[in-house]
């Protein structure tokens, strides 16, 4: 065939990739929406079930763009903090309802992520920071440390016992019955049962918005048909009834109450069962108490230590009792009879008194031990009554006091430490009764009238300062102050406001203003009052007064606050 030739094909061109001035860098993009969320933290160390607080978070977003090196992070969210208050078995609010935003920079390779970071808000960030709360969250802090590191459970932990969430307290003088469907557990006067009768743990109903279920004891007593249901799980004080079938000749059904108290003790909830009527031992010493029944032949004796309590029997009928009583060192005969307030007929509308109980004395020669007995009536169905001293003498010096009381009846004499007090019992209520007292480095005090009837109390009579003296014929003046404790004991403190402490490691004298002679390293501690009363000044809380020194004071002894140095 004829024709031209084909041509050659062109030569094979090399080509370069195309080079960018900079490095490609992977971009990066996350989002991620929650409706709503709640975390609640839970309390379940050895046994425990206790919710402890709770976070809730609603319409949380979350975006994140840019690069691997350079990221933008926004968030906003409606979040708020709850405490669970076991008191009330309720949640409390400790930050309310909160919207908020958050817009941040994030450099992942920089040395310091995070560059810039803004949070914004439409509404004020409320924080509840009350008393209460403060305390519920302390208290809720130091028993997590004690669970946490052990100071409350034994050194084995195969040895330790499981937690128990509620306890029972028998003060009714009477045999109880309890139980969570019935009452089968009993319970003697004066016994204490820790128990735990919900022991399946739901953490879906502890979780619950509006707390945990509550729990209703089934509790039962002698001598009383019916049975009560006392709800345990919140704290509180109430009185339930207790009705008795209806009485002979066609009188009404009796009703009669017992005391229901439930407090929370780290943790534990304790439910005290109370009888209405109690007697309080504030004499100071250890007796014995022989109660009667009014409509029985029964008779019981009771020791009633100091500070004790004894519960009288709630019985089903409409009569009280009579009591009598005598201190169990020493050898004395039994009281009068007192009776107590009853719950029907002229006893049961009888009004507060104060009555002087008087015990002879059984060996010759001895003095009578005399005692107040105080109650306000029955109010409210309750009655409690008081056994109280006629006279308290309080020493209020920063030193050691030797004392002398000195009455027509008798006589009491002893020592007492710095801030200690003696509750005397040798003469009745309102008798004469002489004071003399003595420090070291003074001379014993003239004897002073302390106590006196009423008339002549009213009329000024009794001794407001005591003198002493020291080998120099310096004077220290001590105060006496007066108060009805109680309305019915005769209080009598000595008070010197002002010491002097040397602390300066030198020996130093000190010389009141126109006298001859000073003090010196050896006098005693507490020295003429120079001007200074930080124990007597007045607060919020209590006026000055020596009831209010001593029950509030709980460190112990009598202390000086501004030297921040304690006595006794």
């Amino acid at each position: 065939l004829g024709g031209a030739a084909r041509p050659p094909p062109p030569p094979a061109v090399a080509v370069r990739p195309m080079q960018w001035p900079f490095a490609m860098a992977e971009h990066l993009s996350f989002a991620a929406q929650l409706d709503s969320a709640r975390f609640v933290a839970i309390n379940d160390y050895n046994g425990r079930a206790i919710p402890l607080a709770s976070l809730s978070t609603r319409s949380l977003s979350v975006v994140c763009s840019g690069t691997s090196e350079h990221l933008i992070l926004l968030c906003s969210a409606n979040t708020e903090v709850h405490l669970h208050n076991p008191r009330v078995v309720a949640w409390e609010p400790l930050l309310e309802p909160w919207h908020f935003r958050v817009m941040g920079e994030v450099h992942p390779l920089a040395d310091a992520p995070l560059s810039e970071v803004q949070i914004e808000a439409d509404q004020v960030c409320n924080i509840n920071l009350s008393v209460s709360m403060c305390q519920l969250v302390s208290t809720t802090v130091l028993t997590l440390i004690e669970d946490a590191i052990g100071l409350s459970k034994p050194q084995s932990s195969e040895e330790m016992e499981p937690f128990l969430p509620f306890q029972i307290v028998n003060e009714t003088g009477l045999v109880v019955h309890y139980g969570r469907a019935a009452p089968v557990t009993k319970l003697v006067p004066g016994e204490t049962h820790a128990f735990n009768l919900w022991s399946e743990a739901d953490r879906s109903s502890l979780c619950n918005p509006q707390g945990p279920p509550s729990k209703l004891l089934q509790v039962a007593l002698d001598l009383w048909p019916g049975v009560l249901e006392v709800r345990i799980d919140r704290t509180g004080k109430c009185a339930l009834d207790l009705e008795a079938p209806g009485q002979p000749d066609g009188a009404p059904p009796l009703v009669k109450q017992v005391v229901c108290e439930v407090s929370l003790q780290a943790d534990r909830k304790q439910l005290r069962l109370v009888s209405t009527s109690t007697l309080h031992n504030d004499s100071g010493e250890l007796l014995a108490v022989r109660v009667w029944h009014v409509q029985q032949d029964a008779e019981s004796v009771h020791p009633l230590p100091p500070g004790g309590v004894l519960p009288l029997p709630i019985r089903p009928n409409r009569s009280g009792y009579r009591i009598c009583l005598r201190p169990m060192d020493g050898e004395y005969d039994w009281s009068p009879q007192y009776l107590l307030p009853g719950d029907a007929g002229a006893a049961a509308n009888m009004p507060g008194a104060t009555v002087g109980l008087q015990c002879i004395a059984l060996r010759q020669g001895g003095s009578a031990w005399h005692c107040l007995v105080h109650h306000k009536g029955r109010q409210g169905g309750v009655c409690q009554v008081y056994f109280h001293p006629p006279i308290v003498l309080r020493n209020l010096l920063a030193c050691e006091l030797r004392f002398e009381l000195r009455g027509q009846h008798g006589v009491d004499a002893g020592w007492l430490s710095a801030g200690g007090d003696r509750r005397a019992h040798f003469s009745p209520p309102m008798a004469p009764v002489g004071l003399r007292v003595a420090v070291e480095g003074y001379s014993p005090s003239e004897v002073a009238l302390v106590a006196a009837p009423a008339a002549d109390t009213a009329a000024g009579v009794l001794c407001k300062e005591i003198q002493l003296f020291d080998g120099y014929r310096n004077l220290l003046a001590i105060a006496v102050h007066y108060e009805s404790l109680h309305g019915c004991v005769h209080s009598l403190s000595l008070i010197a406001p002002c010491w002097i402490a040397n602390r300066t490691g030198l020996p130093i004298l000190l010389r009141e203003s126109g006298a001859k002679h000073g003090f010196c390293g050896n006098e005693p501690a507490v020295v003429r009052e120079i001007v200074s009363e930080n124990q007597r000044r007045p607060t919020v809380f209590n006026d000055f007064s020596a009831d209010g020194l001593y029950p509030t004071d709980f460190h112990g002894p009598f202390s000086d606050e501004h030297m921040g140095r304690r006595y006794g």
